[in-house]
């Protein structure tokens, strides 16, 4: 997931209320920061094009489903 959010996301340790409370108010606290996630949030975007990744998820559903019916 790290490589795909790059600099788009907020760490945070996954199921600690309280680490995650402690990113959203250092977010809510600093609007530079919250202007450069956005940035790069939306320069994500354009790398990983939805048009893009719903072939890649279409053709990753059908080597499975081949797999699975062998």
């Amino acid at each position: 997931m790290a490589e795909t959010l790059g600099q788009a996301g907020i760490p945070f340790t996954a199921g600690d209320p309280a680490s995650l409370a402690s990113a959203l108010d250092q977010l809510a606290r600093d609007v530079h920061w919250r202007k450069a996630l956005i940035r790069a949030g939306l320069d994500n975007s354009r790398r990983y094009d939805i048009t893009h990744t719903a072939r890649q998820v279409a053709d990753l559903t059908t080597k499975v489903a081949s797999a699975a019916s062998v």
